[in-house]
């Protein structure tokens, strides 16, 4: 995909390419988001993990909880609803709570809007817009939309709204008022969890070492890792470290089901 991606910057019929696994991959997600929670019943490790968390802030009102999610599904959305009370319908919705949620990687439900509609047509606009290649050009603007294939937003066409999973990832997909927000943020973090991710972007945690460079350089109280064993857990730790992370590490040797059914999640929250 990283070859592909440098390809795109000059070769018109890969941009199309690119733009096309975009749209297939909005389209797979969204679908498969919505078969899961139905197969649950809305059931999630999310939920769980999230009425855990509200259970401990309500007995610590003073704190505030900020959710980064690198997933482009919306099972993390589901769950705020569902355990928070927590209708996100708005791009501003996400960032504007005591509950924050930032998906620097864009959503599946996110879209910018083309900046004029030539060359799209109406009869086909997703292949239409596929085909402008590298004379597409958006909006800076992003929306929430409710459906996997709708096309307009405010009678502008839309364009999917995810960065696409290269090695590099070199920009993000998200508001620039959210980075912000999220940059602002990192200095006072007191607890990190990190659940199935495995800290391999450089791009990200440079992001998440500028700002604590030039804060006061406490440590964080707890830093939990779940990655599914204890072998990755040890990996996303070090990577961590190498960032400027320190703090006590609890390495979980299991998997997500595994941290928020057994004691480690309330072994995590407990002061």
């Amino acid at each position: 995909m990283e070859r592909l991606r440098v390809q795109a910057e000059r070769d018109d019929h890969r941009a199309a390419e690119l733009h096309a696994i975009k749209y297939y991959l909005r389209r797979v997600l969204w679908n498969c988001g919505e078969q899961w929670l139905l197969k649950t019943s809305g059931v999630t490790n999310y939920a769980q993990l999230l009425g855990e968390i509200r259970l401990w802030r309500d007995s610590h009102p003073g704190e505030e909880v900020r959710f980064v999610t690198f997933n482009y599904d919306t099972l993390l959305e589901d769950a705020c609803r569902r355990a928070l009370r927590m209708e996100i319908q708005t791009i501003s919705g996400y960032v504007s709570r005591i509950y924050k949620v930032y998906k620097p990687h864009g959503s599946v439900n996110w879209v910018r809007t083309l900046d004029d509609s030539m060359g799209v047509k109406t009869s086909n606009v997703e292949e239409s817009i596929i085909a402008l290649g590298t004379s597409l050009s958006l909006s800076s603007g992003y929306h929430v939309v409710t459906t996997s294939d709708q096309t307009h937003f405010e009678r502008h066409y839309t364009y999917p709204a995810l960065a696409l999973p290269v090695n590099t990832k070199l920009s993000f997909e998200c508001p620039d008022d959210h980075l912000a927000q999220m940059q602002a943020d990192i200095p006072a973090v007191t607890k990190l969890l990190v659940i199935g991710w495995r800290a391999m972007e450089p791009h990200f945690l440079d992001f998440w070492k500028q700002p604590r460079l030039t804060s006061v350089p406490d440590k964080i109280s707890k830093i939990a890792i779940v990655a599914g064993n204890l072998v990755a857990a040890e990996h996303v730790q070090n990577q961590l470290r190498a960032s400027g992370a320190e703090g006590r590490f609890l390495l979980s040797k299991g998997g997500f089901s595994e941290f928020v059914t057994g004691s480690e999640l309330e072994d995590f929250l407990a002061d």
